[in-house]
This record gives C-alpha cells, sequence and structure tokens, in this order.
C-alpha cells in the first residue's frame, strides 16, 4: 500500500507557511474506516498508560515481533519472533526466539540479580545453537546494553516493556513538540495480529534528523479499546524501514512470579560464575 495521507496537516511555524506530507512508503498494512478522532496524539498513548494503572497491570505474557536495520555491514535484519515472560517489579523479563533468532536464543534479565565488577547489572544468555554453546558454554552473562548485545539490537531489553514503550513516546513527542518540529496525521483503523485486533493507527512525522529523534515517520497502532501501542513502526530520513516492533497476543495479569524468572524454568543453564 502506498501512503501519502495527511489530513489535518498542521502549520510549521517559519517564515512561511507550509504543509508537510507523509512520504510516499510502501507500508505493510492497509487503513479504512474512520480515523480516530482529533486530540493530540499525546493525549490519546497516555489513555495506554491510565488503563495499564486502572487495571493494575503489573505482568503478562505475550508474542514479540521485531524487524531492526542495524546499519552498517548488518543492515535489515530478518523479522524476528519471541515469546515472552514479562514483570514491572522487580523489572523482569524471560525471552525464547520462535523466529529467527541472533546469536543468542534465550535470554533472562531480572534487575540487581547478576552483576559486574563494576556493579552493572547482567542478563543470562543461551547462545544459539550446539556448536557455539560447545565453544562459548551454554549460558553466558552479558550487559543488555554491553557491545555483544547491541550486535544485534537497536534497544537492550531493558527497554522492554508497554510503560517503556509510552514513555519514550512521550519523551520524543515532547521534544520534537517544544522544537515545534512534530506534524501528527489521523490515518484511519486497521486489524492487528492474528486475532484481529481493531486499532487506530497514527502518524508522526519529524522532519529534520536530530540525535533525539529515533525515526523520520513513526507509525502506531492504538488498540482501539485499551488505547496500547501495539505496533511501532519507524522510517528513517532515507525512507527506509528501521524498525517494527509488535505486541501480539497478550495476556495481562498472568500471573508471573519468582518461579517463572529462574534459570531452570527459562531453560537456560545457571552462570558458572556470579559476576560480582
Amino acid at each position: 500500500m502506498l501512503c501519502a495521507a495527511g489530513c489535518d496537516d498542521p502549520k510549521i511555524e517559519t517564515g512561511k507557511t507550509s504543509t508537510p506530507q507523509l512520504p510516499e512508503i510502501e507500508l505493510p498494512f492497509e487503513t479504512k474506516g474512520n480515523p480516530l478522532p482529533f486530540e493530540p496524539h499525546l493525549a490519546s498513548i497516555r489513555k495506554g498508560r491510565k488503563y495499564l494503572d486502572d487495571n493494575k497491570i503489573t505482568n503478562y505474557t505475550a508474542l514479540f515481533g521485531k524487524q531492526e536495520n542495524l546499519g552498517g555491514m548488518t543492515g535489515l535484519k530478518k523479522p524476528e519472533q519471541m515469546k515472552v515472560r514479562f514483570r514491572e517489579k522487580p523489572f523482569s523479563i524471560a525471552m525464547a526466539w520462535t523466529v529467527n533468532a541472533g546469536l543468542a536464543d534465550r535470554m533472562l534479565y531480572v534487575a540487581g540479580r547478576w552483576k559486574d565488577r563494576q556493579g552493572r547489572d547482567l542478563m543470562l544468555v543461551r547462545p544459539k545453537g550446539a556448536v557455539a554453546q560447545f565453544l562459548a558454554g551454554k549460558s553466558l552473562l552479558r550487559r543488555p546494553d554491553g557491545p555483544d548485545a547491541m550486535k544485534s539490537a537497536l534497544r537492550p531489553c531493558t527497554k522492554f516493556g508497554l510503560r517503556n514503550t509510552i514513555a519514550d513516546l512521550e519523551r520524543v513527542y515532547k521534544a520534537a513538540t517544544a522544537k515545534k518540529e512534530c506534524h501528527e496525521f489521523f490515518l484511519g483503523q486497521a486489524v492487528h495480529g492474528n486475532d484481529k485486533t481493531p486499532c487506530y493507527v497514527i502518524a508522526r512525522l519529524l522532519p529534520n534528523k536530530r540525535p533525539e529523534y529515533p525515526a523520520k515517520t513513526t507509525y502506531i497502532f492504538l488498540d482501539s479499546k485499551t488505547f496500547l501501542p501495539l505496533r511501532i513502526i519507524g522510517y528513517d530520513w532515507n525512507d527506509k524501514l528501521q524498525c517494527d516492533y509488535q505486541y501480539l497476543s497478550i495476556k495481562f495479569n498472568a500471573g508471573l512470579t519468582d518461579a517463572h524468572f529462574i534459570p531452570a524454568a527459562c531453560k537456560i543453564e545457571p552462570p558458572k560464575v556470579d559476576k560480582k
């Protein structure tokens, strides 16, 4: 689908009046029906946080899909999918890749559980494949934002979660709005995932490239009932795919406890040395 939508385009406050337009990009979705009733994007996104608060959602399971462009020699990676367990306090996440695992096919992180000699938090990972496990060990402790982890991801696992997603969206919207560079679009409705969750699709355009902006054009799928951001697709300033993140088949308040975030429950060997 080629999209050049631009309804209710805001004006850029410069010496001249101009109407920004979304770039013509072949998108992996189609929209139809009535768009989200007009209100600032941030107001709609914050409704998602209110849903989490009002329903006291503290843990969930999900399928998570992602595709990222790491640039350089790596470029655009193949789409990945993983099973996820997530708990807010203590911040805990377990991932098991089901499609296109990178250097590791399982990961476990619990804030404060494993630390290196400098006191930095570590995650436990299982190298992918028997050969890698034979050479490197059946499990390894690595920093979530360390060089090994960031070879295969744009974001560390510590940024995972719907609250973090909402917070990151909020940060960028605030920064771009303060510079009068945030242009908001309302594209209509789309269905998301195998369960065909109805979503409103909004788009954000940031024409000027800045270090604090993750993408030039961002498409956000907001669940029409919960307003949670279930899918985020970003394109860079060359209109190339930068990232595509999808929360799928979420089960809220799934009863996750400490027992779900130990190595045995995640099918990972415990670390041989607890690096402190």
